[in-house]
């Protein structure tokens, strides 16, 4: 490995990052965006405002923290929009059959009705909706088919 000349150190610090800067070879562990220092807290502005990120002392949730889910004083996600997600989310489950299932949605309260061939797809149908956003109580309705359904 050679050693870098005068010339290459002097090139490289002459392209030193500017505020506002995007570094995309950033870990998780350093500011993606260049900030400039400000005192000893060492907060920069970034394209969002001050105090916006961290310094490389500082931990990742010190600053950005964890409020994902924590929306404003008295929102609530509408009945449709609870409806429509856990729709989707159904039709995409692969493992679940979800023909014969019907979702009601009351204030958050979500309702799952019909039928399905087996015990382990009623339980996967619950699973499926348990993470999406809204949803205050699921009442699991759905009745496995017995062997005289499946005939007739």
């Amino acid at each position: 490995m050679t050693t870098p000349s005068h010339q290459d150190i002097q090139a490289r610090s002459s392209k030193r990052s500017q505020p506002g800067d995007f570094n995309p070879s950033a870990n998780e562990n350093e500011i993606s965006w260049h900030s400039e220092e400000v005192g000893d807290g060492g907060f920069g502005e970034g394209p969002l405002g001050p105090h916006y990120f961290k310094s490389a002392s500082r931990s990742h949730n010190e600053i950005i923290g964890d409020y994902s889910g924590k929306g404003p004083k008295n929102y609530k996600r509408s009945d449709q929009r609870i409806y429509e997600d856990i729709c989707e989310l159904l039709n995409q489950a692969t493992e679940v059959d979800a023909r014969d299932i019907e979702v009601l949605v009351h204030r958050g309260e979500v309702t799952l009705k019909g039928t399905v061939p087996n015990h382990r797809m009623k339980l996967l149908a619950e699973k499926c909706i348990e993470d999406c956003p809204g949803i205050q109580e699921t009442i699991n309705q759905i009745r496995v088919q017995s062997e005289k359904d499946n005939n007739a």
